[in-house]
C-alpha cells in the first residue's frame, strides 16, 4: 500500500495481518504489522538503473539499446526508419593521459550530455564502450537532410569543453546505417554503422559517413 507521509512524501508500506482466535475458534483480535518498503523499493528501482544505464554518463548501456531497440521496431509507421549513429570521439586519449582520467571523465560527461540533447524524448543515446557512443534517430529525412543534422551534432561535440583554466577540444567521426534498409537486426546495424565510422574517420574530411553496398559488399568477402 501507498500513502503520503507527515512530509508529504508517498512511502510505499508491505501490510501483514494476523487474525487470533479464541478456545472456540472464533476471530478474537485482529495483529497488524506495518512495514515501510520504500527503501526497499528505492534500492530495487537504483539497481534496475544501474542495470540499464552507464554510471558515469547516465546514458543508456548496450544491454538497454539491444533491448529498448527490439521493442522500438514494433512502433514504427509504416514507411518510418530509423538511422543509427555510431560516433567515435577523436584526440579524446591524449586528454586521458595528460590531464588523468578524472579529467578525461568530466570531458565524457559533458559530451553525453550534448549528445542526449540532440535526441527526442523517443530516441536514444548509448554509450558502448570507453569513447564510443550510439545515437538511434527517428527519421523520414532524406540523406542530405540527415547528414545535414549529423553535422550539427560534430559541431557541438567540437565546442571546447571548459575544465579550470583549461578549454578541452575533441571531435568525432560518425558512421550511420539505416534500418530496415541496411539490417533489421541491432547487432548488424551496428556493424556497418561501425564501418562507416572507420572510413569517416580514414578518409572523409567532415568526418561522417553513410554506410553503402559498396563497404556491404567488402564486408560480405571478409
Amino acid at each position: 500500500m501507498q500513502h503520503y507521509n507527515r512530509k508529504g512524501a508517498l512511502v510505499t508500506h508491505w501490510l501483514m495481518l494476523y487474525l487470533v482466535k479464541d478456545s472456540q475458534g472464533r476471530v478474537d483480535h485482529i495483529i497488524g504489522i506495518l512495514d515501510d518498503m520504500s527503501q526497499l523499493k528505492q534500492t530495487e528501482e537504483r539497481l534496475s538503473y544501474l542495470a540499464h544505464h552507464d554510471p558515469l554518463t547516465g546514458t543508456a548501456n548496450r544491454t538497454f539499446l539491444l533491448s529498448w531497440f527490439s521493442k522500438l521496431k514494433s512502433t514504427l509507421a509504416k514507411g518510418e526508419s530509423l538511422a543509427l549513429l555510431f560516433i567515435d570521439l577523436d584526440r579524446f586519449k591524449p586528454i586521458n593521459d595528460n590531464f588523468g582520467h578524472g579529467v578525461g571523465d568530466r570531458v565524457l560527461k559533458e559530451l553525453a550530455s550534448r549528445l542526449q540533447k540532440e535526441a527526442d524524448t523517443n530516441e536514444l543515446v548509448a554509450r558502448i564502450g570507453g569513447d564510443e557512443f550510439v545515437i538511434i534517430w527517428r527519421t523520414n529525412a532524406t540523406a542530405t537532410n540527415l547528414h545535414s543534422k549529423a553535422e550539427h551534432l560534430l559541431t557541438q561535440l567540437k565546442m571546447p569543453v571548459p575544465i579550470g583554466s583549461y578549454e578541452l577540444s575533441v571531435g568525432a567521426s560518425i558512421g550511420i546505417s539505416f534500418y530496415p534498409e541496411h539490417g533489421e537486426d541491432i547487432e548488424s546495424l551496428l556493424r556497418y554503422a561501425d564501418t562507416a565510422m572507420y572510413q569517416a574517420k580514414r578518409y572523409s574530411h567532415n568526418k561522417i559517413c553513410l554506410f553503402d553496398h559498396s563497404q556491404y559488399v567488402q564486408l560480405q568477402s571478409q
